[in-house]
């Protein structure tokens, strides 16, 4: 080979290393999303899986953080109930590291597919569509019936659930709240699926404040985050990741490669983890 060649194969090679990776027909850009911080939290401590979920997700977020209860050297520590008030991991990074565009928060059984968001809008809300309870973006209860706001819900008689949302939305400042009126009607607050949403940095100082609101009252993940998130921003201009969520007693037979994400699965199991990064491999994401 001549030395022209050589050098010119060279500094193609290192160039790619920089900006992306080649396979498959698909180029993963690790500059893509470089201002972004992906934080992901640990609703119990595996942490052991720390390091395959660098392998799976570091192709394309270069800023990853890590949230759970239980202390570890890796890990960010706060009182989250099991993950039930875990939206505080996203205020805490936005808190720690005010400097990114945009913070992505997902669960660590929650599977996402981010070669299939180059496309989504960095300065926009990201949300997830899946079916939860009777709608797949959003179930709207009025908070001024209690109970019955939403009675087939589990969490909503718990201790996290109508009592605690009743106090943060008294305490949501009116501004905001008018924003919740016009996502989801008067005196409404929103139930739907949270284990994964994107908050572009122009709405960081507004999370913070509510996030804080409503996990001082202990307001329930599931309630807290969707009617956070829909005091921030009309929900016409947000952008939608469509979700699966796959049998947790078959989750691999019914993994789907072309959705968003798939949640639940567990990386305590190595049968799981082997599946995904057979999955991701086959999509010329890593190694």
């Amino acid at each position: 080979m001549k030395q022209s060649t050589l050098i010119t194969v060279i500094s193609i090679a290192i160039l790619l290393s920089i900006t992306g990776i080649y396979t498959r027909n698909k180029i993963v850009h690790t500059s893509h999303f470089s201002k972004i911080l992906l934080v992901i939290n640990y609703n119990f401590p595996y942490y052991q899986s720390i390091p395959f979920i660098q392998k799976l997700y570091k192709p394309y977020f270069p800023n990853i953080v890590f949230y759970g209860e239980r202390p570890h050297p890796e890990v960010h520590s706060f009182a989250q109930q099991y993950g039930a008030l875990s939206y505080l991991a996203i205020a805490d990074a936005m808190e720690r590291y005010p400097h990114y565009d945009g913070y992505l928060f997902c669960h660590d059984d929650c599977i996402m597919h981010p070669w299939r968001f180059k496309n989504l809008d960095q300065t926009k809300i990201w949300f997830a569509k899946l079916p939860w309870l009777h709608a797949d973006t959003g179930n709207p209860g009025n908070i001024e019936k209690g109970l019955d706001a939403f009675p087939d819900w589990f969490w909503w008689k718990s201790e996290y659930g109508a009592e605690p949302m009743k106090k943060a939305f008294d305490e949501t400042p009116s501004n905001y709240k008018a924003v919740l009126e016009q996502n989801w009607g008067k005196s409404n607050v929103v139930v739907a699926y949270s284990d994964i949403v994107y908050i572009p940095k122009q709405h960081r100082k507004d999370f913070m404040q509510l996030a804080k609101i409503y996990y001082k009252h202990k307001g329930f993940l599931e309630t807290a985050l969707p009617t956070i998130v829909s005091c921030l921003s009309p929900k016409e201009n947000w952008e939608y990741l469509e979700g699966h969520a796959p049998d947790i007693r078959n989750t691999l037979n019914q993994y789907e490669m072309d959705k968003d994400f798939n949640h639940p699965l567990k990386l305590s199991s190595l049968a799981n983890r082997n599946f995904i990064e057979k999955q991701f491999k086959n999509a010329g994401t890593i190694s």
